[in-house]
């Protein structure tokens, strides 16, 4: 992970909701049931970009939702 940052906070009724975006670089492949990998590369890392929804309040949060950013 090379960065998160909260990029909106907004309170709604009785709980708040938070959004994260996350930048990070990550091996990314399928391998089948005999171990092939059929897509993407065990060498190769790729960047990603996540928004995380994040609702709750006080301790108590949960994921709500990930959308992931095509670059």
């Amino acid at each position: 992970i090379k960065n998160v940052e909260i990029i909106h906070r907004e309170k709604e009724n009785s709980h708040e909701v938070a959004i994260a975006e996350i930048d990070a670089e990550m091996v990314d492949y399928i391998v089948d049931e005999f171990g092939n990998i059929i897509k993407g590369s065990k060498d190769k890392p790729v960047k990603v970009k996540e928004y995380w929804v994040l609702v709750g309040s006080g301790l108590n949060w949960k994921l709500d939702d990930i959308k992931e950013v095509e670059e």
